[in-house]
């Protein structure tokens, strides 16, 4: 026996333990005897179990494929869902700020997107004007779609819970 197949038979033995099928149920391994080994040798492939009657591999039953089609049916289902769950969220949050815009009125205490804090003074369709400093009364106009959030509404809306700091310095 060469090493080759003294190898192949050591690791045809091997398998069933390495990949944790139990031994009886694994196919047993070719026996080779020492006439034959100079004759002819007998083959063994993981691929095919164990050898036949001349030494050729027996095949392995066919894998089952599903049709190509469906994979791409479920694939595409799955890409609709998530378009249409997204869509859905969207939706949502643009009716609340809409419905926050078009609440806007004089008095409210509003954010905008670049941070700037203040009263609003004057509300037209597309514009608001804010007073932010009360000393000097400056006023500063700004698109409706750029205020981000109401801190504090007089007419009785929805507000959120945050209120500015008030700039009253405590003397000691």
């Amino acid at each position: 026996m060469n090493s080759f197949e003294l190898t192949s038979w050591t690791l045809a033995q091997a398998a069933p333990e390495v990949v944790g099928v139990p031994a009886a149920t694994a196919p047993a391994p070719a026996v080779v005897a020492p006439a034959a080994t100079a004759a002819a040798p007998v083959t063994t492939t993981a691929q095919s179990g164990t050898a036949g009657a001349e030494g050729t591999p027996l095949p392995m039953p066919a894998a089952q494929q599903g049709n190509p089609l469906t994979f791409l049916l479920i694939i595409s289902l799955a890409f609709v869902a998530m378009i249409v769950i997204s869509s859905l969220a969207g939706r949502k949050e643009r009716k609340a700020r809409a419905k926050m815009l078009a609440e806007l009125g004089r008095r409210d205490r509003v954010q905008t997107v670049g941070g700037v804090i203040g009263e609003i003074v004057e509300v037209t369709d597309s514009e608001i004007t804010l007073i932010v400093d009360e000393h000097t009364k400056t006023r500063i106009r700004f698109a409706k779609s750029a205020v981000q959030q109401v801190l504090r509404s007089e007419s009785g809306g929805a507000s959120s819970s945050i209120e500015p700091k008030n700039d009253a310095r405590v003397k000691s």
